[in-house]
């Protein structure tokens, strides 16, 4: 049984541990960009971190963090509006330690901890390597989109996701490989989202389903 609660800056040194042991178990380093203690500080200063627990060992965290005029904010990539740059609200590094994988942590760590959070009128925003299937259906069940893709983090690529409220432009439905990168890229530059990915078995291999869609604070 797992238990839940906000962390400070004295979890800092096992949150560090944590990072540790999961970055030591990854088979590519594209799929997560470590944060150093400064910026586990910053977002913990200007955000929230919830830890999951067990038997009092950390063994997952989930991080959000408020960008406002921070040079990171996705909320440039996305050219929203100066004066909504406030609203902007990032869903962080989802931290689990490789024994409680597939215990879907990452959605349940972040319904607990949005329930700390007023999340009216907040654009919420995230990055997603694209080859994670795992988060990034995660992240589309939680009712985010994909909106660009490019490279962050020191040139790594990534979808940028948000929560922003669309409109439909067409009934068409395309389903592009992810592997695939340059047609992903055309569908995103042309006016369409990316708003599921489905995983073949067959195959061993998943997509992303895109539609034609128009923002609605645009």
């Amino acid at each position: 049984m797992l238990s839940y609660k906000l962390l400070n800056i004295e979890k800092i040194d096992d949150m560090l541990f944590l990072q540790k042991i999961v970055v030591f178990n990854l088979k590519d380093s594209n799929y997560f960009r470590p944060s150093t203690k400064d910026m586990l500080i910053k977002f913990i200063k200007n955000g929230y971190v919830l830890g999951a627990f067990y038997r009092d060992e950390l063994v997952a965290y989930r991080i959000i963090y408020f960008p406002r005029k921070d040079k990171e904010s996705l909320g440039l990539d996305l050219g929203i509006k100066q004066n909504q740059l406030e609203y902007i609200m990032h869903l962080e590094t989802t931290i689990v330690h490789p024994k409680f994988r597939h215990r879907k942590l990452q959605i349940d760590l972040t319904n607990e901890i949005l329930k700390y959070i007023d999340t009216k009128d907040k654009i919420i925003c995230t990055t997603c390597y694209p080859y994670n299937y795992p988060s990034l259906s995660n992240l589309f069940r939680l009712g985010l989109s994909i909106n660009i893709i490019k490279e962050k983090y020191d040139d790594r690529l990534r979808f940028i996701l948000t929560n922003r409220e669309y409109k439909i432009g067409g009934e068409k439905v395309y389903k592009c490989d992810c592997q695939n990168i340059e047609k992903i890229k055309e569908f995103l530059n042309s006016g369409y989202i990316g708003i599921k990915a489905e995983f073949s078995k067959s195959k061993n291999e998943f997509y992303i389903v895109f539609k034609q869609g128009v923002f609605v604070d645009e």
